[in-house]
C-alpha cells in the first residue's frame, strides 16, 4: 500500500495521481468535476521506481498526445494531473495481491472480469513482471505509435523495470 506522504510526492512529481477503489469511484479525487484522470496508479500498488514513476509519466503523455487536440494537450500537461470528462482511466498496479514484481492493469469503465489484469495465457499464468510489459501489452495494436514514442524517449523507458515479453 502507497502511504500517504509517498502519494502527495507522486502527484507533485510526476502527476501521477495514486487512487483507491476500482471502478468509477477511483475518480474521488476528481469528484466535483467529474473529470476522470488520464491514468492512475492503485493505492494498493507496492511502492514502484522513480524510474517506474517516470515512465509512468511519460505514457501518459504518449497517451494525452496520441488521444487529444494540439489544444487539449496543453491544457491537460498543464494540469497538476491530467483529467478528463471522456477519459476511460487506465489504473495501474505494482505488487498486486503481494505479489512481488507483478504488474496488472485495468480500466475504470469495467463492471466484470478480473479486478486487475496481470498477466497472459490461460489463467494469466504469464505475468507481467514489468510495467513496459502492461503498457507494451496495452499498446500492442497501436500500429507502432508506442514504439516510435519508446524510441525517442530512451532516457525514460531504458531506465524503467526490465520489460520480459517481446516488445
Amino acid at each position: 500500500m502507497i502511504e500517504a506522504h509517498d502519494i502527495k510526492r507522486i502527484l507533485a512529481d510526476y502527476h501521477v495521481p495514486v487512487l483507491s477503489g476500482y471502478g468509477l469511484g477511483i475518480c474521488r479525487m476528481a469528484a466535483i468535476d467529474m473529470a476522470h484522470p488520464i491514468l492512475g496508479l492503485a493505492v494498493e500498488s507496492a511502492l514502484p521506481s522513480n524510474a517506474d514513476l517516470r515512465a509512468l509519466q511519460s505514457y501518459q503523455e504518449f497517451s494525452i498526445r496520441k488521444w487529444y487536440n494540439p489544444t487539449w494537450q496543453e491544457k491537460l500537461l498543464a494540469m497538476s494531473y491530467p483529467s478528463d470528462e471522456g477519459a476511460n482511466t487506465l489504473l495501474f498496479v505494482s505488487g498486486w495481491r503481494e505479489e512481488p514484481g507483478t504488474w496488472g492493469f485495468r480500466r475504470i469503465s469495467w463492471t466484470e472480469g478480473p479486478t486487475f489484469v496481470i498477466g497472459t495465457g490461460k489463467d494469466m499464468k504469464k505475468r507481467f513482471t514489468s510495467l513496459l510489459d502492461v503498457i507494451l501489452y496495452v499498446q500492442k495494436d497501436d500500429g507502432g505509435k508506442f514504439k516510435e514514442w519508446r524510441k525517442a524517449h530512451p532516457d525514460v523507458f531504458d531506465h524503467a523495470t526490465r520489460a520480459t515479453m517481446p516488445a
